[in-house]
């Protein structure tokens, strides 16, 4: 199976170079000193289509439209709605993915809800929680595609 992983849609909060962090249930601060290298839209979406090459049954994986020559089998829409965490706290990723059909019809959306403890105060240990939360999510999709 050779999966499209189409851009990663992310909350509007989101959409910015900085990081965000959550300092309260509903409260986030925006770390001013603290910026992603690159969009988080294509950081995500790469990271995404990376985790699921070599999942069972997925021969290759391709972000879209930048695929090439590569014509994909089945194409993965991925939602982003929440993506932040706590200094020295959880980190949390709730996504909604969907499976784009022959038709180009959506499937049923298939929810991911998933947690990771930060292992430190300080930001980098923010960020490592969330790579391994991308990479959860990956897994998570892999999953949903080969059964």
């Amino acid at each position: 199976l050779v999966v499209g992983v189409a851009r990663v849609e992310l909350a509007r909060y989101l959409d910015r170079t900085e990081l965000v962090t959550r300092t309260a249930a509903n409260e986030v601060t925006i770390q001013d000193f603290h910026a992603w290298a690159e969009p988080l839209e294509s950081s995500m979406t790469r990271a995404v289509a990376l985790g699921l090459e070599g999942k069972r049954g997925i021969r290759a994986a391709v972000p879209v439209p930048e695929a090439g020559d590569v014509q994909p089998d089945i194409v993965v829409l991925v939602d982003v709605l929440r993506f932040d965490g706590a200094l020295g706290g959880q980190v949390r990723l709730i996504a909604r993915f969907y499976v784009l059909g022959e038709g180009g019809e959506l499937g049923l959306p298939i929810s991911a809800d998933l947690v990771a403890d930060a292992d430190g105060p300080e930001h980098a240990a923010l960020v490592r929680a969330m790579a391994e939360l991308v990479a959860q999510l990956a897994a998570r999709i892999g999953e949903s595609l080969v059964n």
